[in-house]
Formats: C-alpha cells, sequence, structure tokens
C-alpha cells in the first residue's frame, strides 16, 4: 500500500491511498480522470454526493462514504481519511451499473471492520509522508478548473458565485433568500472559517428545536447549537420562561379586560404582535409610557397591523400584562429584554450566526445579538416567510448594527425545489398576494423563483386521503436500498391529523409547519391543509373576485388594507407555502374537501401572471374530475409497481449472476431456488 501526493493546487486533500488497487482495475483509466479532477479541487465536476453510509473506527470517529460519476452508469465511492492537518482520500469500490445493494463499502459493519483494520496503517503513511510517492504524471493536467468549494463534517459544500460573494461580505451580515436558496449553507461556511480551537466561542442560534438539533449534528462539537428559548433560560435561569401560550390563558380568563378588548377588537394572535413591537420600543425609549406611545403612534396603519386609534387601549393592555408577569415571577420570551451588563459572567461569542432570524421578535434579537462581540454576527431571513412582526426585522437589523454598518445581500433563487414545486408554491404565493390585494409587506417578494439550469423537473399530486395508505406502504419500505426513513415528512394543520398520522408514520416523521421551517426532504406529504375556517373565507373571497382581473404590483402594498381582518387566513397560507418549499423533488398535497379544493386550483388556473400562467392546469383537472384523477392515480401507482418489480428483478439476477460465477460479494447471496419460491407480491410488499 502507497501514499501518493497531490502536486496540485487548490484541492482538500493532500494524499490518496488506493488500498484496493483500484487504479490497476477494469476501471482504472476512469479512475484515474475522476481522482485527477478530485485531487485538483474540481468536485463540481466530478459530481460527488453523500451516500448517507457511515462507518466507525476504533476511537468511534464518523466517516461518511462519498459517491463520484465515472460514467453514466457506474460510480466511484471513497472517504476522507484525516490525520492531524492532512486530509488523505481513500479509494473503496467501483459501484457497476448503480448497484450498490453488491458494493461491501455500503454495508456500515463492513466499512467499519475495514477502517478499524487499517487506521494504524493509514496513520503510519500519513507520519511518513516526507517519503511517499510522487503523483503519477497521469493524474497531472495543466487545465483544470478550481471552483469555490468548502469542506465540512465529511461532505462538500460547494458554492456559486453569489454565494461565494456573500461569504466574503463584511460583518455584520444579513443574508436574505428565497426557501432553499442555500442560507444555511452559508452559515454552516461561516461556522467553519471562524471555527477555533477554543471551545464554545462560535454558537448557531435558531427558534425552532428541531433545526438546533439538526446542526448539532452536523456541527463541530465545540460550536454551541442553542435555541433561543435555551439560551434566554441560560442566561436567567431564575425566571419562569412563557410564551404565546400563556398570554392566550390571560387573556380569556382575566374579565376585567372585557371593556379594553371590546374597544380593540383584534385577534389574539394580531395583539400578541403587537406586543412584541411595543416591548421593543419599551427598551428603546428607557419605559417611559409617554414617549412609547408618542412613537407607537407616529408608524402609519400600513406599516403595522392596529390602526393608530387603538394603540392607546392596546398599550395599556401591554402594561397590564407585563404587571401579571411580574407577579407570577414570569418572563415572555418575545417581550423581555435581557440587559446582560447586569448579568455576572456572561458569556460573549467571537462570532455569531441566526438561522430563520424572521422568526425572532426585535426583543429577541436585540438581547440575542448583544452577547456577540465587535458584532461579528450573521443573519438569515427568508423573504416569502414574513410572520409574527417579521416586517420590522430589517428596520431593527439595521438599528442593532453600527451606523451605516450593517452589509445586506440576497439569494433569490431556490436550489432546493425542483420546477413544478417551484411553481407550485409560486402559485400559494400568489393566492396569498391576491387575497390581501398586494404584498402584506413592503420586503416580500412577489415570485418565488427555482434557477433555469435545475436539472429535475419535480413533481406534484393532488390526493385525496384514501390514498394515504398506498402512500404509506410505499414510502415506508425498510430496505435502506430502496428508500430512505427520512425521505419522507408529514405536514400536518390540525390535532386530529397529527394524532392519525404519528400512528401511521411514526413521530419523527409528521411535523407542524412551524417545526418543519428550515429542514428540507426529498418528498412532502401534506396532509388536509384546506380543512379550517380560515381557507373556507380564502375561498370564498377568491370566488367574488371579478373575472380574476385584479394584477399584482411587486412590493406596493395597499396604504388601506388592514391585515389584522385576515391575518388567520394569512397565517394559514403562509404554512401551506411553508411545507411546500420543504420538498425536493415530491409534493404530495392530500385533501379530502374537494369543493374548497376545486374553487381555489380553479382560482389557480385562471389567475394569469408574467412568469407562470396557467399554474397547475394538470393539478385542477383530477379534482374537478374525481373518477377521471382515480383512474389515472391508479396507473401512476401501477406504473410505480412495475418499476419495483423490474428493480428487484434486477437485482436478483445480478445476485445468481454473480453466483454462478463463484465470486461471492462480502454480503449474503440469494440463492435461485429460493427465490422462485416468493411470487411477485411478495417483492412488491418489500418496496
Amino acid at each position: 500500500m502507497k501514499l501518493y501526493s497531490n502536486d496540485n493546487s487548490g484541492g482538500f486533500w493532500s494524499y490518496y491511498i488506493d488500498p484496493k488497487d483500484l487504479l490497476n482495475g477494469d476501471y482504472g483509466q476512469s479512475v484515474a480522470k475522476v481522482l485527477q479532477q478530485l485531487l485538483s479541487g474540481a468536485t463540481q465536476s466530478a459530481d460527488m454526493d453523500s451516500k448517507h453510509v457511515k462507518g466507525k473506527d476504533s476511537t468511534g470517529k464518523i466517516y461518511c462514504v462519498i459517491g463520484t460519476r465515472l460514467n453514466q452508469q457506474h460510480r466511484l465511492l471513497f472517504v476522507t481519511f484525516r490525520y492531524g492537518d492532512c486530509a488523505c482520500l481513500v479509494l473503496l469500490d467501483v459501484v457497476e451499473f448503480h448497484r450498490y445493494q453488491h458494493s461491501w463499502a455500503m454495508n456500515a459493519k463492513q466499512l467499519s471492520y475495514f477502517l478499524q483494520q487499517h487506521e494504524h496503517a493509514f496513520k503510519q503513511l500519513m507520519i511518513d509522508a516526507p517519503t511517499i510517492t510522487p503523483t503519477p504524471q497521469s493524474l497531472v493536467s495543466d487545465t483544470l478548473i478550481y471552483p469555490s468549494i468548502h469542506w465540512h463534517k465529511q461532505s462538500w459544500i460547494t458554492l456559486n458565485d453569489l454565494q461565494s460573494q456573500s461569504v466574503h461580505q463584511p460583518l455584520p451580515l444579513q443574508i436574505k433568500g428565497a426557501a432553499g436558496s442555500g442560507k444555511t449553507i452559508l452559515g454552516d461556511v461561516f461556522l467553519a472559517d471562524h471555527h477555533t480551537c477554543v471551545a464554545n466561542e462560535i454558537v448557531y442560534i435558531a427558534k425552532s428545536p428541531l433545526l438546533v438539533e439538526n446542526a448539532r449534528r452536523r456541527l463541530p462539537q465545540d460550536v454551541q447549537c442553542l435555541s433561543v428559548i435555551a439560551l434566554q433560560t441560560k442566561l436567567c435561569p431564575q425566571k419562569q420562561w412563557v410564551g404565546f401560550e400563556e398570554f392566550i390563558i390571560w387573556f380569556e380568563k382575566d374579565s376585567a379586560k372585557s371593556h379594553q378588548r371590546q374597544k380593540i377588537t383584534l385577534t389574539p394572535c394580531a395583539i400578541y404582535n403587537e406586543f412584541k413591537f411595543i416591548a421593543a420600543l419599551d427598551h428603546e425609549l428607557k419605559a417611559n409610557k409617554e414617549a412609547v406611545l408618542t412613537a407607537y403612534k407616529s408608524f402609519s396603519d400600513a406599516t403595522y397591523r392596529a390602526p393608530s386609534t387603538k394603540r392607546a387601549y392596546l398599550l395599556e393592555l401591554y402594561t397590564n400584562y407585563r404587571n401579571y408577569l411580574e407577579g407570577q415571577n414570569q418572563a415572555d420570551t418575545h417581550l423581555t429584554y435581557i440587559d446582560n451588563t447586569n448579568l455576572e459572567h456572561t458569556e460573549k461569542f467571537k462570532f455569531m450566526f441566526i438561522d430563520e432570524g424572521q422568526d425572532l421578535s426585535p426583543v429577541q434579537l436585540a438581547q440575542v445579538l448583544g452577547l456577540c462581540e465587535h458584532q461579528q454576527w450573521v443573519v438569515c431571513t427568508d423573504n416569502n416567510q414574513a410572520l409574527d412582526g417579521a416586517e420590522a426585522i430589517d428596520h431593527w437589523l439595521k438599528k442593532l448594527a453600527k451606523p451605516n454598518m450593517l452589509t445586506q445581500t440576497s439569494l433569490s433563487a431556490s436550489y432546493r425545489c425542483a420546477k413544478a414545486i417551484g411553481n407550485f408554491a409560486n402559485a400559494w404565493l400568489h393566492i396569498k398576494n391576491a387575497y390581501v390585494d398586494g404584498v402584506n409587506n413592503k420586503d416580500d417578494d412577489c415570485e418565488f423563483k427555482t434557477p433555469d439550469v435545475t436539472n429535475s423537473m419535480g413533481h406534484v399530486s393532488v390526493l385525496p386521503s384514501s390514498n394515504l395508505n398506498d402512500l404509506q406502504k410505499r414510502f415506508s419500505a425498510n430496505d435502506a436500498y430502496l428508500i430512505s426513513e427520512f425521505d419522507t415528512a408529514i405536514v400536518v394543520f390540525n390535532d386530529n391529523d397529527l394524532v392519525l398520522m404519528q400512528a401511521m408514520w411514526g413521530k419523527h416523521r409528521v411535523f407542524w409547519p412551524e417545526e418543519i421551517k428550515g429542514l428540507e426532504y426529498p418528498r412532502v406529504i401534506l396532509i388536509n391543509p384546506l380543512n379550517n375556517q380560515a381557507m373556507r373565507d380564502v375561498d370564498k373571497a377568491l370566488a367574488q373576485k371579478p373575472q380574476w382581473q385584479t394584477k399584482l404590483k411587486p412590493n406596493r402594498p395597499k396604504q388601506k388594507h388592514l391585515l389584522h381582518k385576515k391575518e388567520a387566513q394569512v397565517k394559514v397560507l403562509h404554512q401551506i407555502f411553508v411545507g411546500i418549499t420543504r420538498a425536493m423533488t415530491e409534493v404530495f398535497f392530500v385533501q379530502d374537501e374537494a369543493h374548497h379544493l376545486r374553487d381555489i386550483l380553479t382560482y389557480l388556473k385562471n389567475y394569469q401572471t408574467v412568469n407562470h400562467s396557467n399554474i397547475l392546469e394538470e393539478q385542477a383537472a383530477p379534482v374537478l374530475n374525481e373518477a377521471e384523477y382515480v383512474r389515472e392515480a391508479t396507473e401512476h401507482f401501477e406504473r410505480l409497481d412495475a418499476q419495483g418489480l423490474k428493480i428487484q428483478a434486477q437485482a436478483i439476477k445480478a445476485k445468481i449472476d454473480e453466483f454462478s460465477k463463484a465470486k461471492a460479494p462480502p454480503m449474503p447471496i440469494v440463492k435461485p431456488d429460493k427465490v422462485v419460491q416468493h411470487s411477485a407480491r411478495f417483492y412488491l410488499d418489500k418496496l
């Protein structure tokens, strides 16, 4: 076994090892060509992807298998072995005709055994690196392209030009972008670039605990990953932290506020969102009630939900709520500002990255960013998910940064979503915009864009709930080589569906829209998103639109529009948009109440836009003609059945061929006599 050096500049690996002698095998020339690209940093040309198979060495360190394309039929598998500051590429196996189930490297136990058996030899080779054999001349090229690349947690991050420019922007920085535009990837790059050997100096912050847990799994251990509530509890442990639910309990049980509630006539959610803004003004103006009221009234009705005539009552209601919290020794997560200068031993972070920043209130942004030294922070916000007072986030970020110090960059296109999914999400975005007679936030984008260079068209299906059992049977296969259990996410919109879907799919797959924000899955199933009064109101309002003649004007909301009257409806529309944009390749829109769906999809079909005319024409037809839809759905699943049987037949034939050649792979062989005993339904059920 030899260790070769990488004399090329621009690559990540300093050395490579070929323990299986693949360079002298049947595909030696193809392996050498791909290896040349990998060593030189041309990973985009090499078409790399993670195989989600991991092995462990004797110390418990995890190694992830990476695949790269040799040609249209074969793939090369490898791992990265690190020792000290050097990285070494270790070639594992060549997969023929995409038959990953035949590769020993795709078996986690065998991969772990291989790593444990050779780790000492690999380390010794890298210790003796000064005397290694030079790279063969056949692997040297002067015409290679060196793209901007980053290596993080056993996987590659490839940035496009716009993303690369964002990485080099001065701090503090706000990154605005569509869902799936690469904001979180940039966060990983920033955290990797600011990574130090001193623990707890850099931190990842998000509101969603699921998003934080996902970051904790992929980021280095000495990067702190905290939810906002966890950080607040850490800073002020003597308080009992509460939120919107506690406000609702207080709001509904106190009869003394009935006269104020009658005068305000706002929904509880709208009142609570106003409280977030009042709390920020309250801290900024040092709790001077008259100054707060004057400043609060100065904002136009078009900017914030509450009309100016109701704001004095809102301020009084806010004061009563804060007095109640003080009496109960409680602190509201959205409203309580922690003055960290009065706290002993308060940690200051060298660098801070906040994901999904539009979900944080102005008070939360101020207190979290106040824990970062020298304003070395990055905040990511979504263009199309301005919920819960997020219209004020740009204003507050500019205010929290030093004067004229905030840098803003925009990522407009979504690289996560396939074309059909992007069009479907864009259609729902247009429903929201048309419903509120314009965008409800001047910073919202009217279009959800997908890049023209995307390879996948994707698939969107509108299904009745009677098809759920078929979907569950198909997408819950245990065979790791067919469908991973983490490829499918279920998004629910009410408690009844939550219980039913958890029993059918398992708790780890079922999410509320608020929980799944920031995550992504190849396949997303939305369960009955229209089964609520808010969407019935939307359906009724759309039916009253005269001849679909309303045209949206980007970034110009109507001044007289009072969003609080339609807040519940707009929130559900946002939730549907969030659920759709979690998907990469497939969306299944499951809806029983077809008459509501019919009106909305008819609106989508007839509503003309600049870039997307006749949106969802194919999806609208099955709902208008249910019998025709059932026939098409049946044919669709029959095609999938045939495809699944074909995959099984190819796998069985390959095993028989290998058995006849007496070349037993390092995994059990299915003998021919056992194959004949099973019917086609046996293999179909395994899908």
